[in-house]
């Protein structure tokens, strides 16, 4: 880490090409409204783009920072080096294809003054669009099975204490990065994103953090995560690899806890890896990628036989069978 901070607070953007969507990330966190005595930045990490970013930020010259790393760095390394380069006490690493809603920096503000003094991270609920066609976004969420859970402004934040109690909350609910804000200092005091989790490094990461500090969940939609077809995450779901490296990375997390988790705390972490590949599953499907589905399917019920009972699991069989229901979803999205 570099020295000591000097702002309160960073919104920290790792980024590599996207430029359109990179503007529309940096208008968006430049537009929240920032409390009067909130000392902040807005720093954008390039991560050797071969066009780099720097023109197509040029009209917020002097309103962000703009930093490129010497070579590509890949999605882990360009988050550690983005986390390195911010300097503020808290930092909101937020992906350069997402969107903070206009009161996340007042909320998390607000929370950050209030939360225990030991507090690593806080994060919150995030909504779904898709990309340039937001009326689709939640018919999109829906079939690829990402429900959003309701909006809770009137419900206070939630405190889960460091240890087993901030553990199970982070492996049950599978923290989003970029819903984030975490302290600089406790983040930069252990191993950051680790290269072999590739795209989904953040879920074992976010672990690891919850083990030196309490984490603060916040029951608002703050983030809209956005889908397209650029997106790392969604080339990453159509690999026929992707559920057996997102299975062995949880396998890697439930031993280095081993001890510290009861049974029921396996069967949940086993229970959520294999709804993510029935999830996945669909996405492989509705993209014509069938055999791949099947497999992933198949994977998926060994890994927990309990999901074969869900609504989830029945649909997922069903567009894997469904060569319509795959036309028509190619009809809209492709």
């Amino acid at each position: 880490m570099e020295g000591a901070a000097r702002y309160d607070y960073s919104v920290a953007i790792p980024a590599y090409g996207r430029h359109k969507d990179v503007r529309a990330t940096v208008e968006a966190a430049l537009s929240q409204g920032f409390p009067p005595d909130m000392t902040w930045e807005v720093v954008v990490n390039d991560d050797g783009t071969p066009r780099p970013l720097r023109e197509a930020l040029s009209e917020y010259e002097g309103r962000i920072r703009l930093e490129r790393n010497s070579r590509n760095l890949g999605f882990a390394g360009n988050w550690n080096e983005t986390l390195r380069v911010a300097r503020g006490r808290w930092v909101h690493m937020l992906h350069s294809d997402d969107l903070v809603a206009p009161q996340f920096a007042p909320i998390m503000w607000d929370v950050l003054r209030q939360a225990p003094p030991d507090t690593a991270f806080i994060h919150s609920h995030q909504s779904t669009r898709v990309a340039h066609q937001p009326l689709l976004g939640r018919l999109y969420a829906r079939l690829r099975g990402q429900r959003e859970p309701a909006d809770e402004p009137c419900e206070p934040y939630r405190v889960y204490r460091k240890g087993i109690e901030a553990i199970r909350h982070v492996l049950q609910q599978g923290v989003r990065n970029t819903t984030v804000v975490v302290r600089r200092e406790m983040a930069g005091a252990i191993k950051g994103y680790l290269e072999r989790y590739g795209n989904f490094s953040d879920e074992e990461y976010y672990t690891r953090l919850a083990q030196m500090g309490d984490v603060v969940f916040v029951p608002r939609h703050l983030v809209a995560y956005r889908y397209h077809g650029d997106q790392i995450s969604f080339r990453d779901w159509l690999r026929s690899d992707f559920f057996d490296e997102y299975g062995n990375m949880y396998d890697d997390v439930l031993d280095t806890l081993d001890g510290q988790l009861s049974n029921c705390d396996r069967a949940m972490v086993s229970q959520r890896v294999g709804s993510v590949g029935v999830r996945v599953a669909r996405v492989q499907a509705l993209h014509g990628d069938v055999g791949i589905a099947r497999a992933t399917l198949r994977r998926a019920l060994e890994r927990s036989p309990g999901i074969a009972r869900t609504k989830d699991y029945r649909l997922s069989t069903v567009l894997v069978a469904s060569a319509l229901a795959r036309g028509i979803y190619r009809s809209f999205f492709s």
